[in-house]
């Protein structure tokens, strides 16, 4: 029973580490291509990979998995909150990004009835 467990753990860890590295590319993709192209789609779909899986995922890989090496909670945290912190800025470029975007349409309306 306790060698079962053990073994999902590694199951677990592994799984998690993998789709954390897989997902963390397109995250980035979209991230600077939501940024640079002002995209709002794009950044929409950079905070939600960031919020949902990437998030959980730094929490379980920095203090819950079964094997901590001394170092992992440190970078986790660091993760973590560069994580929050790019959700939060990422926010804020989302709103200023629509606030833009809406502004340009009404102004070309404007023009066209003229």
């Amino acid at each position: 029973s306790v060698q079962k467990v053990q073994y999902y753990e590694k199951k677990v860890s592994i799984s998690v580490l993998s789709i954390w590295a897989a997902i963390e590319p397109f995250r980035l993709y979209y991230g600077f291509s939501g940024n640079l192209k002002e995209r709002v789609p794009d950044l929409a779909a950079y905070l939600l990979i960031s919020v949902f899986p990437q998030l959980p995922f730094v929490i379980y890989l920095a203090f819950v998995q079964p094997v901590l090496f001394p170092i992992d909670p440190i970078m986790g945290s660091l993760m973590f909150i560069f994580l929050v912190v790019q959700v939060f800025i990422g926010l804020q470029t989302i709103q200023k990004m629509i606030r833009f975007q809406t502004v340009q349409f009404l102004r070309l309306c404007e023009e066209a009835e003229r």
